[in-house]
């Protein structure tokens, strides 16, 4: 499969396929899928005489007739505009078999299907043509075996005519012209609703994973969300903890015997210039007025208060905590003049 692989892709280098990335994904998947089928380059000439050196795939496809396997061979060849353009798929009978001309097949061999004139790439590339070809050739079998000379021709075992079972003699030729015609119309119809159906599901799938995809962005920002509001808190906790020590400290120089509680705990920084008290209750004040800002944070994502509670408690405490932050920053300004005017 790799040597198919290398050839794949250096032969649609060389012949300058427009869209090489695509072409390779659709060949590969079906040569993997359809082990009978090989690639190989060849000339391949236009109704309007043009000669091209195209890139094909060749072999046989399986398809089930009257409950036994059969294989059909044939030829596909890749535009150079493939996916853009459509492939060209034909036929090609052995020595001991015969086309049998169909809606779906030409006298050339050339397969002509819906969804090969209303080819679009987006819902349809070759591994899926080739799958709605073995469902059409599974109804209208597209060979027959060719009658031995100077015998009456039966059916072959392998390539198996079903209208040469029933009609056999020449002179019902009209009744059997009439029952194929028949029964291509027949096939056509219920081609074209099998393939509308599928065609129906593939965008469907393709509604889903859209919707998957935005999902997972959803879900990618919310990851992020918590990733930040981890940093956060881990943030939070290391500020607690050196406050901690920070606390433990000044006990241990203080001498402090008793335990540290909430109505004692100020007791343990005594400041005696009336500006720096101010800058000390400050200070205080907006740390805490931080920290109700980021419990506020956490109910909200509990769910515990609504987003209209959070914004109108959270406008509150924002106006305190710039004033906090404004008397900071004016004992401070004040702080740096006096600091000036002494040297």
């Amino acid at each position: 499969m790799k040597t198919k692989e290398k050839y794949v892709s250096k032969q649609l280098a060389i012949l300058g396929y427009n869209h090489m990335l695509e072409a390779k994904t659709d060949l590969v998947a079906t040569l993997r899928l359809y082990t009978a089928l090989s690639p190989s380059v060849e000339s391949y000439v236009f109704q309007t005489g043009q000669v091209t050196q195209l890139l094909n795939v060749a072999g046989t496809i399986p398809i089930q007739y009257k409950e036994k396997t059969y294989h059909i061979p044939l030829k596909v060849w890749l535009p150079l505009d493939y996916p853009e353009a459509a492939p060209l798929c034909y036929v090609v009978p052995t020595t001991d078999m015969e086309l049998a001309v169909s809606p779906y097949l030409d006298h050339s061999g050339l397969v002509e299907l819906p969804c090969l004139q209303e080819w679009n790439h987006d819902t349809t590339d070759l591994t899926t043509f080739l799958q709605i070809a073995r469902v059409t050739f599974t109804e209208t079998p597209p060979v027959f075996s060719k009658p031995r000379p100077g015998a009456r021709r039966k059916p072959s075992k392998e390539w198996e005519s079903v209208w040469d079972e029933h009609f056999p003699d020449e002179e019902e030729k009209m009744l059997k012209s009439f029952f194929l015609t028949s029964a291509s119309e027949t096939c056509r119809a219920k081609l074209g609703e099998d393939y509308n159906r599928t065609q129906a599901e593939v965008d469907s799938l393709h509604s889903v994973n859209r919707e998957l995809i935005d999902r997972q962005e959803e879900l990618e920002g919310l990851t992020r969300k918590l990733e930040l509001a981890e940093l956060e808190a881990t943030t939070d906790l290391a500020v607690v903890r050196h406050g901690h020590d920070s606390l433990e400290a000044v006990a241990a120089a203080r001498k402090v015997e008793e335990a540290v509680t909430v109505d004692t705990v100020e007791d343990l920084v005594v400041v005696d210039n009336a500006r720096d008290r101010q800058m000390v209750a400050a200070v205080a004040e907006d740390e805490t007025l931080r920290d109700c800002v980021l419990v506020l944070g956490r109910v909200l994502r509990e769910g515990r208060i609504s987003t209209d509670e959070y914004l109108r408690k959270v406008r509150a405490l924002s106006r305190l905590q710039f004033i906090a932050v404004h008397t900071v920053n004016t004992l401070m300004e004040i702080g740096e003049k006096e600091k000036e005017k002494a040297t």
